[in-house]
C-alpha cells in the first residue's frame, strides 16, 4: 500500500518523508515485533510515543494520552 501511495504521490508531485513519519501500535498485539515499513528506500521508524497536533500518545494495549510533557512545559 505504501508503494502505491508513493508512486501515485510522485505522479502528482506529493512527497512523503520517512524521517518525519513514525509507526505506532495500539491494541492487544502492541508488543508483537512487526517488520519495518519503507517509503521508497527510506525506513519508517517504530515509536512507543507519538505526537499529533501537540498531544502525545503512548503505545499499549489501550490508547493512552501522555500528559507529562504538557505539564512539564506548563
Amino acid at each position: 500500500m505504501l508503494d502505491i501511495c508513493y508512486s501515485s504521490g510522485t505522479k502528482i508531485d506529493i512527497s512523503f518523508n520517512a524521517k518525519t513519519s513514525s509507526l505506532f501500535v495500539v491494541g492487544k498485539c502492541y508488543d508483537v515485533i512487526v517488520e519495518d515499513l519503507k517509503i521508497d528506500h527510506d525506513t519508517i521508524l517504530w515509536s512507543n510515543r507519538l505526537e499529533y497536533t501537540g498531544v502525545y500518545f503512548k503505545s499499549g494495549r489501550n490508547l493512552l494520552v501522555d500528559n507529562e510533557t504538557t505539564i512539564r512545559k506548563f
